[in-house]
């Protein structure tokens, strides 16, 4: 019982692989025709095919799959009517001797598209699948065909880190812009073979360019040369290209008695380079943070002072709050150049004195009372124990901050830097 899985895996994988390799074969890769021409496609191989069916398929760039007619191979009956395709009445098709071949009398701009042929193979005991060809593209134009230019150049890639090199072939300047690459390998003083190995195809606009990727044991061995299959004719590259030796990834092994001191001289060095920064960073923040206090202190200060005045006795401003009971009589002296060089204080015993000292007052200096008036709540409003108290807090607002921003971005640093030492190896 437990060699049943293995065996339907087994069958299964050879299902696959011959699956893969039956395939119907289209020679040609583009087609190009004038409006007006004629173009046929040719489709062979159809001799593996288990029905008796051949099916033609269009594919515009942006559309799907549309089946146009499928033709009978032993009787040559044609069948359109049941796919109702658009454009059914402009094509035809015939079949002779395992080939066959859509055929377009009058080529129409709307014709331009890729054309495929396929057939149904029969799978004993599951039903059937489709096999198809490569596929051909018509473009209409009044373009001319133009071969490509290939070059073949050694090419970096990440081949090199598993031990394998690669050779780039690059085609360009071509009309139609699609080819087909294939590789030939030539031993010294021997015949040219197909080329073993993976290809990578890597497809831009006006260029097209192949990778081969090949062994390490290979390396040294052959000569490489590049073909290009296009409709213009094959263009194979002038030179041949010999396979550079793989670059080294890391540099050589350390002798095991010197890793472990260079390992921790190496740990030291980028221990102390955080330190560093950490350092220079929480300077940074502990400047900005004075530089943000001393602009404060200095608005402040700016803010709140106001014109002096040669009053020194409080009672001055008393005055005008308690005008009952004391009035100043603020006379210019002699030889005096401002309205505040003096200030007399009298006691008033009558409220007409007071009256009529204040009305004096006024009419000689009516700016002293309006700057008493606004002055006033602008001095009441923050005294400047309280100013010194809110820079006080200010200021430790901005080194808290300052601190907070430190230690976050210290934890960040060493969250970031933990992990498992990086040893270098030839997978890195």
């Amino acid at each position: 019982m437990l060699f049943l899985p293995a065996a339907a895996l087994c069958c299964l994988c050879s299902a696959l692989v011959a699956m893969a390799a039956e395939q119907l074969i289209q020679d040609d890769l583009t087609l190009t025709r004038r409006v007006g021409e004629n173009v046929s496609f040719t489709c062979r191989n159809t001799d593996q095919c288990d029905y008796d069916y051949v099916f033609w398929y269009q594919k515009r760039d942006t559309e799907t799959f549309t089946l146009i007619l499928d033709i009978n191979t032993n009787s040559g009956d044609i069948d359109k009517d049941s796919y109702n395709h658009p454009q059914k009445d402009d094509f035809s098709a015939v079949y002779e001797q395992n080939v066959c071949e859509l055929q377009i009398q009058t080529v129409k701009l709307s014709h331009s598209a890729t054309y495929y042929c396929s057939c149904d193979k029969d799978v004993p005991h599951s039903g059937w699948y489709g096999i198809f060809g490569s596929g051909t593209k018509l473009f209409v134009t009044d373009e001319q065909v133009v071969k490509p230019v290939v070059s073949v150049y050694p090419a970096a890639s990440r081949a090199h880190l598993e031990g394998k090199s690669s050779l780039l072939c690059l085609a360009s300047a071509m009309f139609p812009p699609l080819v087909r690459f294939s590789w030939k390998r030539q031993e010294e003083n021997g015949p040219l073979l197909p080329a073993e190995g993976e290809q990578l195809e890597l497809r831009e606009s006006g260029r097209t360019a192949a990778i081969l990727l090949i062994r390490q044991k290979e390396i040294g061995t052959y000569k490489y040369r590049c073909s290009v299959q296009h409709q213009g004719g094959t263009v194979e590259a002038q030179t041949q290209q010999e396979v550079p030796a793989p670059a080294a990834s890391c540099p050589p092994e350390r002798e095991p008695a010197d890793l472990p001191a260079l390992q921790q001289a190496d740990l030291s060095f980028q221990s102390q380079s955080r330190v560093k920064l950490l350092c220079v960073l929480y300077t940074v923040l502990i400047v900005k943070s004075l530089v943000y206090c001393c602009g404060l202190s200095l608005l402040m200060i700016l803010r709140n002072k106001g014109p002096s005045t040669n009053c020194t006795h409080a009672d001055c401003k008393m005055a005008a709050v308690r005008p009952d009971s004391l009035s100043s009589s603020c006379s210019p002296s002699a030889g005096s150049r401002g309205p505040f060089s003096s200030c007399l204080f009298q006691e008033k015993r009558t409220r007409g004195g007071n009256m009529a000292e204040a009305r004096h007052s006024r009419e000689l200096f009516p700016s002293r009372w309006a700057l008493d008036a606004a002055g006033l709540p602008a001095v009441a409003a923050v005294p400047p124990q309280y100013q010194v108290k809110l820079l006080c807090v200010l200021y430790t607002v901005l080194i808290v901050k300052s601190l907070v921003y430190c230690c976050g971005l210290s934890l960040l640093m060493i969250l970031r830097n933990k992990g498992p030492s990086t040893n270098c190896t030839h997978a890195d």
